[in-house]
């Protein structure tokens, strides 16, 4: 499977979307995958290596914008699935992805949040218009309209800024500085001057995580929503904000 993921062949996409599947809530699996080095292959998909320049005609921007989430999701789910305390070599291994080559997996996911902010922006605008007076999604409820968001790029731009609020979390200064420094160069936020520069420009990561844990559902049972709910309150507590209950466990 890491083979084919490092393919530039139609099989790479299968493959990718394959592995995304079988990391998702899968802790055994999430450890298997790094123990076979296959970090290596996951950050060539997330950093966009492998792609056709030139791709053929029956390749459509659908397949490369599948692969580019798909990538997006095995990273979060190496992040939410790997042990971080204590002596926890792997998810250490995961984290020094994101210092080396002069931080470009920092460069790298900022860059595409600013992308999935835009698509999101997009999408929410085209939703007001819908939901206007005879629009075809007038009546709808907030959890049609979350699902409309969801589809439109709310669902990788949710995992974008948990990997954004699990790399800030290792509190590496290189690490920290750098991603402050990539969400600098695209911020619209509006800074009165006393707020801390950090918290300002994080809040637009808080702002979509806790839009993210306030939809967790029980699908999988309360334990186990509850215990995803607190792992993303606990970034958003580590991106500058947060409950006090996630401060007390800490």
């Amino acid at each position: 499977m890491l083979l084919l993921m490092r393919s530039k062949k139609h099989v790479r996409v299968a493959a990718i979307k394959t592995t995304d599947h079988a990391l998702t809530n899968h802790k055994t699996g999430s450890e298997r995958f790094v123990d076979a080095l296959g970090l290596k292959s996951a950050f060539s998909a997330f950093m966009g290596k492998g792609k056709k320049k030139n791709p053929s005609k029956g390749e459509s921007a659908d397949v490369a914008a599948e692969e580019e989430e798909r990538a997006v999701s095995v990273v979060a789910s190496l992040f939410a699935n790997l042990d971080s305390d204590g002596d926890a070599p792997r998810y250490g291994r995961l984290c020094a992805k994101f210092v080396e080559d002069d931080f470009a997996k920092c460069d790298r996911l900022c860059e595409l949040w600013s992308s999935y902010v835009g698509k999101v922006a997009r999408v929410d605008a085209k939703l007001a218009r819908d939901t206007r007076d005879g629009g075809v999604l007038e009546g709808a409820d907030e959890d049609e309209l979350y699902v409309e968001r969801l589809g439109g790029g709310l669902y990788t731009l949710e995992l974008l800024g948990s990997i954004i609020g699990s790399a800030y979390a290792t509190k590496h200064e290189g690490i920290r500085a750098r991603l402050l420094l990539q969400l600098e160069q695209n911020s619209d936020e509006v800074w009165d001057g006393n707020e801390d520069a950090a918290l300002r420009l994080l809040r637009p990561v808080r702002k979509v995580l806790e839009t993210h844990a306030e939809n967790i559902g029980d699908v999988d049972g309360e334990e186990t929503q509850m215990r995803r709910r607190m792992r993303v309150v606990k970034l958003i507590v580590a991106l500058g904000g947060g409950r006090d209950e996630a401060r007390e466990d800490e």
